[in-house]
């Protein structure tokens, strides 16, 4: 259990880190790629791989196990807001779901406003077909 723990805490710190450079990039949107001043963590970041890793825990959990998957996440959900934590510690759920909402939007906006974004992003991580050079013989 340690292992898979381990493990899974540095898949998301990765995944975090790329969007992160993404974002510093200008291939994602610029906030991604900012680091909280006072402790270089890319909050926007760690936020949006919260949200994802959060949706396909639902999406997985639909396909497999739809009932149990959906009263854990509801049943967590309310162990973290009843009974209410202390300020400011009962903001970040919200915060949490806030993030993901706004990270959704983000990138149907790409979708929908700039695929190239995403196409440059798929050629940086090795996913996508380079452009063509232009080669003068």
């Amino acid at each position: 259990m340690v292992a898979l723990l381990a493990g899974a805490v540095a898949a998301q710190n990765g995944a975090a880190r790329m969007l992160f450079a993404l974002g510093r990039d200008g291939l994602l949107p610029r906030p991604l790629g900012r680091a909280v001043r006072r402790f270089g963590t890319p909050a926007a970041a760690l936020t949006v791989v919260l949200g994802a890793a959060i949706a396909l825990g639902l999406g997985f959990g639909f396909g497999f196990q739809p009932v149990a998957a959906v009263a854990a996440i509801i049943y967590l959900f309310i162990k973290n807001v009843s009974p209410q934590p202390p300020y400011p510690s009962n903001l970040a759920i919200w915060i949490a779901i806030g993030w993901l909402v706004a990270g959704i939007l983000v990138l149907t906006g790409l979708v929908i406003f700039k695929p190239g974004r995403l196409s440059e992003a798929a050629v940086i991580i090795g996913e996508g077909d380079a452009p063509a050079a232009n080669i003068d013989a």
